[in-house]
């Protein structure tokens, strides 16, 4: 199972790396267009892939914060979890594999219900966001097979469980 576990969870570090370097592009874009800089985005090709209309909607904050802010930190995590779960020595496998098991399945409802705003009231997508979208999906089949002799129930327990305490 370590060999596996590790195996697994480099590629979980790995697509955690990508996403914050996509999350650092759209915090760049996000500031250049609030900082009111000329030009506009490279990602910006029709009316309907418009990564700047996505940008500048109300959507693209959470509490007057960048999105995209959080999505860094959310990786950074991802990817610190993953590091201390290799090998099982600094962080055990299951306890891991559980808290990333969590982080995946939240990350995958956020990308659906940042999907649907873009989707149905923006009516524009982002070619970044579609990105992470893709590295969320990966990263919940990843964490979902992790740890796959336990049952589900089980593992989103002992996730809820390492985070919250209870």
């Amino acid at each position: 199972m370590n060999e596996r576990f590790d195996r697994i969870l480099f590629w979980i570090r790995l697509l955690s790396i990508v996403a914050v370097a996509v999350c650092l592009v759209l915090l760049y874009e996000y500031v250049r267009l609030e900082a009111g800089l000329d030009g506009k985005s490279f990602c910006n090709i029709s009316k309907t892939i418009n990564c700047d209309v996505v940008s500048q909607s109300k959507w693209s904050r959470l509490f007057g914060f960048p999105v995209a802010g959080y999505g860094f930190g959310f990786y950074l995590c991802v990817f610190v979890i993953g590091l201390l779960g290799t090998g099982g020595r600094l962080l055990p496998f299951r306890i891991a594999g559980d808290v990333l098991l969590i982080m995946a399945l939240f990350s995958v409802f956020f990308a659906i219900y940042l999907f649907s705003i873009s989707a149905f009231v923006i009516g524009s997508f982002c070619i970044l966001c579609a990105c992470l979208y893709v590295i969320n999906i990966l990263f919940f089949v990843l964490a979902f097979v992790l740890d796959r002799e336990r049952p589900f129930g089980q593992r989103l327990t002992g996730g809820r469980t390492a985070v919250f305490g209870f």
